[in-house]
């Protein structure tokens, strides 16, 4: 039995925001790696508890298993393989017994193109199962064994850099072509413009909440944005306007204390009861009914 489901509200701190990571790469040039050995960690380990970070986690896995949930959606990577976890999405393990490395690594870092693909795809295909020898996994091995050799010349910094850079855009492009063939999806200037709508989404969810909004920081037409985007991922851009609105409010219902009506106020609703009514069309449950089916995941963070 969970420990703190009998604890009462009154005997545990209010929690008003979900926690932030932030110091993981304090002192780095913009990146960390090290080894993990999951089947001698605890579960309630506070560094695994629901949070986000404020940066990419990259893992590579090269054996056993790992079960995660990110952002509601519970992912088990078997096996070798690699995938990773983007800034801002919620996330811990629920079981694990495996060995591999972590990168954490700042958008900086990045190329644009890679961040791009990452940030466009969807939250069931943030991984990949490989094969020991694939020549992801052997860009992985290089990143790894050239880490940890001490950085004494800038070159050795810049070499570095260069293989994490290749390490993700390697997996950014298996982690797109796995979805591109389970979808069918073909690449273009659509797609590409599909692909910075969701990101400027994501981004500014909270302010911009209209179709229009996106349509002009894109410079093209409402209804040409609304076009692309159904043709693309069979949904209007407002859908994922709200979608990425109410992933923020089950966030908050889960991940703290707030109330229903603070979340509203939160998100951007002034009226409550429309808030929880939409809410409600939107997930199929009302915000209390939502809180109380996801208490279990809610509690591992008291």
């Amino acid at each position: 039995m969970n420990k703190h489901r009998g604890m009462s509200k009154q005997n545990r701190k209010k929690q008003q925001t979900i926690p932030l990571h932030t110091a993981e790469l304090a002192g780095s040039p913009g990146f960390r790696i090290e080894y993990f050995d999951m089947s001698t960690e605890e579960l309630h380990d506070p560094a695994h508890e629901a949070h986000r970070d404020d940066h990419y986690v990259f893992y590579v896995q090269h054996q056993g298993f790992c079960e995660v949930m990110i952002d509601f959606e519970r992912m088990r990577l078997e096996g070798t393989g690699a995938g990773y976890i983007c800034p801002g999405q919620i996330h811990q393990y629920i079981g694990r017994n495996s060995s591999g490395w972590f990168v954490a690594a700042d958008a900086s870092v990045l190329n644009n193109q890679t961040r791009s693909l990452l940030e466009h795809g969807r939250p069931a295909c943030q991984y990949v199962r490989l094969e020991e020898n694939s020549q992801l996994m052997q860009c992985a091995s290089l990143l790894l064994n050239e880490f940890q050799q001490s950085a004494t010349h800038p070159l050795q910094m810049s070499t570095q850099l260069s293989l994490l850079q290749a390490f993700t855009g390697m997996l950014a492009a298996a982690v797109d072509n796995a979805w591109m063939g389970n979808n069918n999806r073909q690449a273009g200037r659509t797609d590409t413009l599909v692909q910075e709508f969701r990101k400027l989404v994501k981004a500014h969810f909270l302010m911009a909440r209209s179709a229009g909004q996106y349509a002009l920081m894109l410079n093209i037409s409402t209804s040409y944005l609304n076009e692309i985007v159904k043709l693309h991922t069979g949904f209007t851009a407002s859908y994922w306007i709200q979608q990425e609105i109410f992933l923020e409010a089950r966030r908050l219902l889960v991940h703290t204390d707030l109330t229903a009506k603070e979340i509203a106020y939160r998100t951007g609703y002034d009226d409550p009861t429309y808030f929880s009514r939409l809410f409600k069309k939107v997930t199929g449950s009302s915000p209390l009914d939502f809180r109380i089916m996801h208490l279990d995941l809610s509690n591992q963070n008291r």
